[in-house]
């Protein structure tokens, strides 16, 4: 194992105490404004990162080393942290929907294999305009090593198809955020119920360019139109008004392994 410096309390204690303001901040900022657009996205990544572990001695972003021990007590904080800041936000915003699917329940059978891309919204064109050449795209999410998700992509743009693959730290200690695994994206994945559709999930992305967007997927190439009017209410509740739907004029891609 690479070596590195070994995180003093202090200095957890300061990551701690950087990702509660960030929070607050969040939470104060939009009482305020009286919306959910992100505020500083990138700086409440960083801070997020700076708790996550992912090996025997937990590395962290920061390139520090946390000893066994206190993997207890840093799971302890940051499942509060995050708890404070749905609680705040649903406090807000009475449409959001329930908790988020917790990382064991995500890394079972149930959630494996292809889900067809059917919709994003966002709250502004920034957040959609990576899906604005995709006419269609399929995620296959599979079981990896240490707690870890496979997700490829295979998309359709223009007449090609492309294939992309990523790894997702599904760690308990971070429930219920996914964090890929080079800490540049978030995600969190809801129950399709939340639009009435039982084979559906509902994920929201903090991507790499710190743009954030809601996205539906479906087992099934084709959903009732139903539940796409009901994604666009629950979204549009929550002030994700910029809608982007699949074309699907060209098909699907074979998902590649």
């Amino acid at each position: 194992m690479e070596q590195g410096k070994v995180l003093e309390s202090a200095d957890l204690h300061i990551a701690l105490t950087n990702t509660q303001r960030t929070i607050e901040e969040y939470i104060t900022n939009r009482k305020e404004a009286n919306n959910l657009q992100v505020v500083n996205s990138s700086l409440f990544k960083k801070n997020l990162c700076q708790i996550i572990c992912h090996s025997e001695k937990v590395s962290l972003a920061t390139g520090y080393l946390i000893d066994a021990d206190m993997i207890d007590i840093i799971w302890g904080l940051f499942g509060t942290a995050v708890g404070l800041l749905y609680a705040g936000m649903q406090g807000m915003v009475p449409c959001l929907p329930p908790a988020p699917l917790s990382t064991s329940v995500i890394n079972t059978d149930q959630y494996m294999g292809s889900w067809h891309f059917v919709a994003a919204a966002a709250w502004d064109e920034d957040g959609i305009k990576s899906f604005k050449d995709t006419d269609s795209s399929v995620l296959d999410i599979q079981k990896g090593a240490n707690s870890t998700l496979i997700v490829t992509e295979s998309w359709r743009s223009g007449e090609e198809c492309q294939t992309k693959t990523w790894n997702y730290w599904a760690h308990s200690m971070a429930d219920p955020l996914l964090f890929r695994e080079d800490f540049d994206a978030i995600a969190v994945i809801w129950d399709g119920k939340w639009v009435n559709c039982s084979s559906c999930i509902v994920t929201l992305m903090i991507d790499d360019a710190d743009e954030v967007s809601t996205m539906l997927f479906s087992r099934d190439e084709k959903i009732p139109d139903n539940v796409i009017d009901e994604f666009k209410s629950k979204t549009e509740c929550l002030l994700m008004e910029d809608l982007m739907m699949a074309p699907l004029t060209k098909g699907y891609c074979t998902v590649k392994q």
